[in-house]
């Protein structure tokens, strides 16, 4: 039995003004019977007020889906406003929980020599709604029925096997032309036979082995499945098949140049040589999700919404499911306990509010622009990290443990046996101990930010660290001065400044908490200001190279100077000896607050306290006296 709508409830639509407006609506019920065929049909009318006008939206109940039998206004310009009509199609969908369709399409022809009708009149008005959501993606017009349909095309979800997805459909699987060769290298292809060969060897028992999503488009007119997503990994699986099994799957039409050729073939004299293969029953183990759709638009949209939101989530995700296979446990109750601890642990990563304004996800933040940074950008290799590059430091470069649930630690702040020596008179020495307590603060697990991660819990529990860390200089609430003066320096002046620049302040300032905690940090953020606010005051269009440079170019590359440093002070010393700019400070002749360039100049003379047209010329000499409590 279909849900009640409410007699009486609200919608939320854009309005003339294309501003979000709250719409009152009543619903009247009414069961009657339909011409020749006597059927009881049940409809449902909503009315809305608006202005003087009233908008009447009638749904009536067929089978499977609700029929759209009448859309119809008086002189409102509302359809010009693209609200009500669409965002009540949603609506009905939500409150019968059934796909919404048209009447069949209608006569347009008919309806210009009868536009005083009703009836022709709501087909017209209702024509234009829904060519609207075709044209968004929403619906979709149905030859056979004549009938415009929302939500677009269903999509078709399903977990399969290798062997599944090859044997579930008379079409078979195909390249289209658009799509890249096979460009996988020789490292991913060992990786790939090591990877499937130690999952093979583990004797208890497992889940099958996950290898992502695949996107195919079934394309009926040429009567094959078009891979849109998965094109690596399937060819590759099934030259690895072919070397096994002796031939190609069942429905294999995969199809490729001459360059993909010889990259086959090199792929396939790997699997030939290598050591370490699996037996082909690999491929009754191998799952993937698998998204079909009928309509290669639709396709791209889930192609784009899975691979160009920015490479890092795919990366992230990729870590994620890797990491979880690898968590292992004293027995198989241990392992899936630990195993949902670890996946626990990401969700509260992965969830996190984001650090940098423009950015939409956390966790990719965290491992693209941080982690990873901090991790690579050693001397002057500093270089754009892609999709691969998190790869290999995040899941190749791992390390196997020993132990279960037991992974090495290494020399941090916070794993230390001594903090001092005292030399006593009679020549015997006194080593102070460092009390180690296991607080519960992720923070303040004892790890180093540049240490080799470990395997399955060490990467989630490296992760949930410097989330934690990341989110304490930024986010969270906190009683240190330190942290909240630092803030006051980020919010004052770096949040005028550029974003690339805001990225590498809050790149140096995590490994310099990672390594010295809050001490000294509040002299830190000024002096990093100082040095990154030179870099505005003399480029207007500050690029993502310009910020790069600031650590390649450096006489010592300055996160290695934090990660390598014993004291602060050294840092510090570091930023006014190799980064003053004092040149740059005395020959400014930016106008307060005019363009990027001047907007920061005057939040620097603001967070000093400095008159409006005073020149930056003595800004060292502000930041010790601010320091020092006093008034610049």
């Amino acid at each position: 039995m279909k849900p009640e709508p409410p007699k009486r409830g609200q919608l939320s639509a854009i309005g003339k003004d294309r501003q979000w407006v709250t719409y009152e609506y009543t619903c009247n019920r009414d069961t009657h019977l339909t011409g020749h065929e006597r059927e009881s049909k049940t409809k449902w009318c909503f009315l809305i007020l608006i202005e003087q006008d009233v908008f009447q939206f009638d749904l009536v109940d067929e089978n499977s889906a609700m029929r759209v039998e009448m859309i119809n206004r008086n002189g409102c310009e509302l359809y010009k406003a693209r609200g009500i009509p669409e965002a009540f199609i949603r609506l009905s969908r939500k409150l019968f929980s059934l796909p919404v369709c048209s009447s069949t399409q209608p006569n347009v022809e008919r309806n210009s020599q009868r536009v005083g009708h009703v009836e022709e009149q709501h087909s017209d008005d209702a024509r234009k709604v829904w060519q609207r959501l075709v044209a968004n993606h929403e619906a979709y017009y149905n030859d056979k029925t004549k009938r415009f349909i929302y939500p677009a095309t269903p999509v078709n979800v399903s977990v399969q096997s290798f062997a599944q997805l090859f044997a579930e459909s008379p079409f078979p699987l195909a390249v289209d032309t658009y799509q890249r060769g096979f460009v996988w290298n020789d490292d991913k292809i060992r990786q790939l036979s090591d990877d499937l060969t130690h999952y093979q060897a583990e004797t208890r028992a497992k889940p099958p082995y996950y290898m992502g999503t695949i996107l195919l488009h079934e394309n009926a007119t040429k009567k094959k499945r078009f891979i849109i997503d998965g094109q690596q990994r399937l060819t590759a699986l099934c030259i690895l098949h072919r070397q096994l099994s002796g031939g190609l799957p069942a429905h294999c039409a995969l199809t490729y140049s001459p360059k993909s050729a010889r990259r086959i073939g090199a792929a396939a004299q790997i699997f030939r040589d290598h050591i370490e293969k699996p037996t082909a029953e690999i491929f009754a183990q191998i799952v993937f999700t698998v998204i079909r759709v009928e309509r290669v638009d639709l396709a791209f949209t889930f192609f784009d919404t899975q691979n160009n939101r920015g490479v890092p989530l795919h990366a992230t995700d990729l870590l994620k499911a890797y990491h979880l296979r690898a968590v292992d446990g004293v027995s198989t109750g241990s392992k899936e306990a630990l195993q949902t601890l670890c996946a626990r642990r990401w969700e509260v990563v992965q969830q996190g509010a984001s650090v940098m304004s423009h950015e939409q996800e956390f966790a990719p933040s965290l491992f693209t622009k941080f982690l990873w940074r901090a991790r690579y950008w050693t001397g002057n290799r500093v270089v754009y990290g892609d999709h691969d590059a998190l790869m290999e430091e995040f899941q190749k470069q791992t390390w196997r443990t020993e132990g279960q649930d037991t992974i090495p630690l290494y020399r941090s702040r916070h794993n230390r046996l001594g903090t001092a020596l005292t030399l006593k008179p009679e020549g015997h020495s006194e080593i102070h101990g460092n009390r180690i307590s296991l607080s519960p603060k992720a923070e303040a697990l004892p790890f180093a930010i540049r240490q080799p991660i470990h395997k399955g819990i060490g990467f989630f529990l490296y992760a949930d660290k410097y989330a934690a860390l990341l989110r304490r200089l930024v986010a969270d609430p906190t009683e240190s001065a330190e942290i909240r003066r630092f803030r006051e320096v980020y919010t004052a002046l770096l949040m005028a400044n550029s974003v690339f620049l805001r990225e590498i302040f809050l790149l140096a300032s995590l490994v310099y908490a990672d390594q010295f905690d809050d001490e000294k940090l509040w002299d830190f953020s000024l002096w990093m200001d100082h040095a990154l606010g030179a870099i505005r005051l003399e480029k207007q269009s500050v690029k993502y190279e310009t910020a790069q440079n600031f650590f390649k170019q450096d006489a010592l590359n300055l996160l290695d100077v934090i990660a390598n440093g014993y004291r602060p002070e050294q840092v510090i010393t570091h930023l006014q000896k190799h980064h003053s700019r004092s040149e740059t400070y005395s020959n400014e002749k930016v106008e307060t607050g005019k363009g990027v360039q001047g907007s920061y100049k005057q939040a620097v003379l603001a967070y000093y306290g400095r008159p409006p047209l005073d020149s930056l010329i003595g800004k060292p000499s502000w930041i010790a006296t601010k320091l020092k409590g006093g008034v610049a």
